[in-house]
């Protein structure tokens, strides 16, 4: 259920097939962070935390999570997980919709020609604020 078919993998990393497997030595080798202290920085309270029991229902898998008390649950596992628990799997949760819209925002924000970037200007009158009324003659101009 989890293995990729071949034509998925790249040519150079054929040996690892599964998907979680893959999706955690990404990570490692990324150097992303784990959920815990991605919400730490976030500083997002407690009660918008999934407790152990939400990340991993069965208790007898628990036990793997305690074994040297430190254990840091994979950010792609969290989110997915968050997503399923807050909201039937319909759409991101607490976290992974934070991480999005911020990465979206970022995006957004950092671009040179957006319109919230003070240096922008309006092909339509070349100043950063454009009327309605300038907007429906340059439309009618056309």
């Amino acid at each position: 259920m989890f293995d990729l078919p071949n034509s998925a993998i790249p040519d150079e990393n054929k040996q690892v097939k599964n998907l979680p497997e893959r999706n955690l030595l990404r990570s490692i080798q990324v150097g992303i962070g784990s959920a815990e202290d991605i919400a730490d920085y976030y500083e997002l309270p407690s009660s918008q935390r999934l407790k152990l029991e939400q990340i991993e229902p069965d208790e007898a898998n628990r036990a793997l999570f305690t074994i040297d008390g430190n254990f840091k649950t994979p950010l792609w596992y969290y989110i997915l997980r968050e997503a399923e628990i807050q909201n039937d799997g319909a759409k991101l949760g607490d976290l992974g919709g934070r991480i999005i819209a911020e990465q979206l925002l970022g995006g957004i924000f950092f671009q040179k020609d957006c319109f919230l970037n003070n240096e922008w200007t309006s092909k339509i009158n070349g100043k950063n604020v454009v009327t309605f009324k300038e907007i429906i003659n340059f439309i009618t101009e056309l």
